[in-house]
């Protein structure tokens, strides 16, 4: 009769959750006190909320506790546990023993980590036990966010320890393990911020501003960073009412708990194919040791390059030598690569018939630098065809504006061009700060969908100012288009009684001393809704549609000093969208010496003007 493939072994299960018991009570205890335990505490110290407070209080604890602490758990005890039941593949003795058993590769893989999985998954129905006991016991029971909870924690033992799993088949040495787990969690967001801050550094018109788009690669990063708890707001009402919480981020949680399945699958094959002998290597697959070695070269050139540089060179300049950069960082990938060769052959003699690997190494890193450097790739000179464009958005000082229209849209264009002609004069601004300078951002939106984004410091020095025709200038003019100013002034809430919050008007007035000095004070002037409203409409709105109101200016020259008023004013304004949540907008302007109709309604209420030039020459 033949005989049956087995996939389990019972003794070899029990014998594993008995050794290492006492780590998974240690899981289950520290769960206990930051959760049941604080539950009851916040429980106890809220008996004043009303019965709906509380359960909502209960429900943000619960969903918090669930996907942050869940997200710190499983990192850290997936890779204990990890640790644990494949511990004995890192003993050439203990890894011998277990090949001479009479149980399949499958059956010992699988019947090792479902004893660390099962443990943990228990540990999470004990937790939920005892705060689902906590809550019937203050009266608020909510089985359906308890629920989510352990679906939330559970997810991410199977997505973490899956993964810890797979990083423990890749090393024969079981202190290696923690460490390739955490920088294969980290590695994606740390190299990307590198690299990008580089590329800003040197390549001209590059932004390291935007979100790091390979962040997903990095689970711990993404899912805090990216998911979170949100209020559930009555959309019946006009006040923010909250009628509930939920959390945001099922979808990529999900996604990451069958990685963990694919992770689990992969380090079964690896484990079928594993050489016992290779107890003790720090790279236990042979076909990954050159990747290993490169990995760290890379990774200490990054590091331990940029880290030396910085620290000898930079001084806050804009942009960087990178001759120096490219030298430290030889020197890191040198130390990454040597020390490489030196943990995968366990001795320290590795000078020969090695080096041949560290040239092509260099060579590399030489090339893809100064390739950047020297814009081989057409990064810097790249400018977008205006019929391609559908739209521009420009950013500088803390101001934007979105254009539409055909005529400012290639105004922007070659604005970009001669930014990009005068590159040379730029970036010496950039690394010297006794000139003055200016940065603007150029989001290109594509009618294909793309976005193509520049980012640039321009100088502004006193010469610029005065020329019309210098780059600086020529963005304040773009700028001061009536339909970048209307872009920029237009409020998406309406200016009414039920959206303004708060609206005041902020103002220089002067005062005459007893030694014939004029002294200069700041005061404010409250608006009530119907003033605001009245100033709003009836005097502002009309003076921006004249061009008088709602311009800018990027540098402060002879005409800002001359034309702008010493008076901000400002309206708060916030909106219950269709889906219950709320909005907020701040409008802001200034006057100036020719918004006429906004001058009168101020000057009626008492508030002084004073040009901001003349304002500094009354200050002592």
């Amino acid at each position: 009769m033949q005989s049956k493939i087995s996939f389990f072994n019972k003794t070899l299960f029990k014998n594993t959750v008995s050794r290492f018991l006492p780590l998974w009570a240690a899981y289950a205890i520290i769960w206990i006190l930051v959760f049941p335990v604080s539950l009851h505490s916040r429980l106890s110290s809220i008996y004043e909320y009303s019965i709906t407070d509380i359960y909502y209080n209960v429900q943000s604890l619960v969903l918090d506790m669930g996907f942050g602490g869940g997200v710190i758990m499983s990192l850290v005890f997936s890779a204990f546990t990890a640790m644990a039941v494949f511990s004995y593949i890192y003993s050439s003795k203990s890894a011998g023993m277990m090949a001479s058993l009479p149980i399949r590769r499958e059956a010992a893989f699988l019947t090792v980590f479902s004893a660390g999985l099962c443990c943990l998954l228990a540990s999470n129905v004990l937790v939920f036990l005892i705060a689902m006991a906590v809550e019937a016991a203050h009266g608020v029971l909510s089985i359906k966010f308890l629920l989510q909870w352990l679906a939330l924690v559970s997810m991410c033992n199977v997505f973490f320890y899956g993964f810890a799993s797979l990083c423990a088949m890749l090393t024969g040495q079981i202190l290696v393990l923690p460490v390739v787990y955490a920088v294969l969690n980290f590695t994606s967001v740390v190299v990307e911020f590198i690299i990008r801050n580089l590329l800003d550094a040197f390549v001209f018109g590059m932004s390291a501003g935007s979100g790091l788009l390979f962040s997903f690669l990095s689970p711990v990063y993404y899912l805090l960073a990216n998911t979170s708890v949100d209020a559930i707001y009555n959309p019946a009402s006009i006040e923010p009412i909250i009628m509930g919480y939920k959390y945001n981020g099922w979808v990529p949680m999900i996604i990451y708990c069958l990685v963990g399945l694919i992770c689990v699958g992969a380090a079964l094959l690896l484990y079928r194919r594993r050489h016992m002998e290779t107890a003790s290597d720090i790279v236990a697959v042979r076909v990954l040791k050159p990747v290993f070695k490169y990995c760290l070269a890379f990774g200490c050139a990054l590091c331990i390059g940029t880290w030396i540089f910085y620290s000898i060179f930079y001084r806050g300049a804009l942009v960087l030598n990178v001759f120096p950069l490219l030298i430290f960082m030889l020197f890191g990938g040198f130390i990454g690569y040597f020390a490489a060769e030196m943990l995968i052959k366990k001795s320290f003699r590795v000078w020969r018939g090695t080096w041949k690997g560290f040239i092509i190494f260099s060579t590399v890193i030489v090339l893809l630098t100064y390739a950047w450097e020297l814009d081989l790739f057409g990064y810097e000179r790249r400018i977008p065809d205006l019929e391609k464009v559908e739209f521009v958005r420009i950013e500088s000082t803390g101001e934007h504006s979105e254009l539409h229209d055909r005529a400012n849209i290639e105004q922007v264009i070659d604005l970009h061009g001669s930014i990009v002609e005068n590159k040379a004069h730029h970036e010496a601004a950039g690394s010297n700060w006794n000139i003055m300078r200016n940065w603007v951002r150029i989001y290109y939106h594509m009618e294909n969908g793309s976005i193509m984004s520049r980012a640039y410091t321009l100088s502004a020095s006193d010469e610029e100012i005065n020329d019309p025709g210098s780059d600086i200038m020529v963005l304040n003019d773009i700028f001061n288009s009536q339909e970048a100013i209307d872009d920029r002034k237009e409020t998406e809430i309406p200016v009414s009684e039920l959206t303004i919050t708060n609206a005041n008007i902020y103002y220089s007035t002067t005062v005459n001393e007893d030694g014939g000095g004029v002294a200069v004070t700041q005061t404010s002037y409250q608006m009530t809704d119907q003033e605001a409203m009245a100033l709003y409409y009836g005097c502002i709105l009309p003076d921006i549609a004249d061009g008088t109101l709602g311009r800018i200016w990027l540098v402060q020259n002879d005409d800002y000093y001359n034309t702008v008023y010493d008076c901000f004013i400002e309206i708060n304004l916030a909106m219950r969208k269709p889906d219950g949540s709320y909005i907020n907008e701040y409008f802001h302007t200034v006057p100036t010496v020719d918004s006429e109709r906004t001058n009168a309604w101020l000057k009626e209420r008492g508030i002084e003007l004073h040009p901001v030039g003349g304002v500094y020459k009354y200050e002592k």
